[in-house]
């Protein structure tokens, strides 16, 4: 089999962005990868067991931990681990061919099993639990520190982590070492790390998606961290966090955070634009092999160590019909993806009070065609972030802010409004008009927006490059 090579490739090629998130379970790019929302599909058992943690292994763990690590892994976006077409190429196969079994790298992630045998999972999943949320009291705060910090260090892969025997990796420890999953691993990972502090926490399947739900407060509280990242998440009017039976009740309040925003999948091609997460969350789904469940782990501690899922088991796990999650007859609504540059203009005259910058763009792709518009940002202050300029047009690489591409430090600016205190203006068409004052640099962002999105009171969308364009 062929090796995928180790070199690391920084961040995405300019256009990854939201189009390429609609790739995640597309059946026709990765027709043979395991399923996105598995744990809607019968769990394959396994007699496969883990070596018995040993006190100077977990200690020798201990004394090393840094949060900051996974965090820095999740965010990092290594682009030979998320290009569906860069894999397929390094692979000399097509994309369509890619499957889980044949062709994850199977190196690494042995690799990372070796370093971590003996290490006791309880004990250095209590361990990262207490430093993640250190600080935190209520348990709003905490759920939300944990949102943050598994939004930042596990981010969905299109092949997902498993082994040569195509059994999938469900260790939690091992999932976040290696900074991959899908939704249902990085819900179990939060269950698994809140049930480290004695408190109770289930998966929850479906149909289409999986999420966590925590408890406290005398109530569940849905996390889901694969659609969304940041902190971004329904809150109610007292700024707690609902359930997500609360949710179901108004189904469409879960498309209003910023959802599939994070370039994790290169390419550059413009491909589709991603659906809302209301239809996967509460969408009508007769063709699902499974009914809607919370999943509850019933093993012992000594059985979960053993386990080579980690407690995850079938035999370890209790599933009960979700019968308080309602599903409506909601119809798949998506959103536009980012507006990729084309053009920019400047014309800047001695004697002029402002100089004349017109600036093109293609056509978001809006695959229900509820497109109304763009929003154009324009400040004097960078957004903070970037995607690589690989594959931009030679017309608009000399006015790319952050010629050097993603870094895992963006991140902490991804889910914020581009500043705006220059101008924001609002156009139908793909171009604008910018008149400008000479002697200053300048950001421009421009965002798509559509009706939908509109009518839930969404206000972050898939946002173009930033142009830095000094005058």
């Amino acid at each position: 089999m062929i090796q995928r090579p180790t070199v690391k490739l920084r961040a995405r090629t300019v256009g990854a962005i939201c189009v390429a998130l609609a790739l995640w379970g597309d059946a026709q790019l990765l027709a043979t990868a395991e399923p996105e929302h598995d744990e809607t599909r019968a769990e394959p058992e396994h007699d496969r067991t883990r070596a018995e943690p040993t006190a100077e292994r977990t200690e020798a763990y201990l004394r090393t931990l840094d949060v900051a690590d996974f965090i820095h892994r999740g965010t990092d976006f290594d682009q030979s681990l998320v290009n569906l077409e860069l894999i397929a190429d390094q692979l000399g196969r097509r994309v369509d061919e890619l499957t889980n079994a044949r062709d994850y790298d199977f190196d690494r992630l042995e690799e990372i099993e070796r370093r971590l045998e003996g290490v006791d999972r309880e004990r250095a999943l209590a361990a990262i639990y207490e430093r993640v949320t250190g600080g935190a009291t209520s348990g709003t705060e905490k759920h939300i520190a944990l949102a943050d910090f598994l939004a930042k260090a596990i981010r969905h892969v299109p092949l997902n982590p498993t082994y040569r025997d195509r059994l999938r990796v469900k260790d939690p420890l091992v999932l976040l070492t290696l900074g991959e999953g899908n939704c249902g691993r990085v819900s179990a990972v939060a269950v698994d790390l809140w049930r480290s502090a004695g408190m109770e926490a289930r998966k929850v399947a479906l149909g289409q998606h999986v999420v966590a739900e925590l408890y406290y407060d005398d109530g569940w509280h849905y996390l889901d961290t694969d659609n969304f990242g940041g902190i971004e998440m329904v809150r109610k009017p007292d700024g707690t966090i609902p359930s997500l039976a609360e949710l179901s009740r108004t189904p469409l309040a879960i498309d209003r955070p910023a959802s599939l925003i994070e370039p994790t999948l290169g390419g550059g091609r413009m491909v589709g634009s991603p659906r809302y997460p209301s239809y996967k969350y509460f969408g009508e789904c007769p063709e699902c092999e499974r009914p809607k469940a919370y999943i509850y782990k019933t093993g012992t501690r000594s059985q979960q160590e053993q386990d080579l899922y980690f407690g995850w088991h079938p035999k370890l796990t209790r599933r009960e019909e979700a019968k308080d999650i309602l599903l409506s007859n909601l119809p798949a609504r998506f959103h536009p993806s980012s507006p990729r540059f084309t053009g920019i203009k400047i014309r800047a005259r001695d004697g002029q009070s402002l100089a004349r910058v017109k600036i093109r763009w293609r056509r978001s792709i809006d695959t229900d065609k509820d497109l109304l518009g763009y929003r154009v940002y324009v400040s004097r202050q960078s957004r903070g972030w970037s995607y690589n300029p690989d594959g931009a047009s030679p017309k608009v690489l000399p006015y790319w802010s952050h010629p050097d591409g993603w870094q895992p430090l963006m991140y902490e600016r991804l889910y914020e409004l581009p500043p705006s205190e220059v101008a924001l203006l609002t156009v139908r068409g793909k171009r604008v008009q910018l008149e400008l004052e000479p002697g200053h640099n300048y950001y421009v962002t421009v965002m798509p927006f559509d009706a939908h999105g509109e009518a839930v009171g969404r206000e972050i969308y898939c946002a173009s490059q930033e142009l830095n364009i000094p005058l």
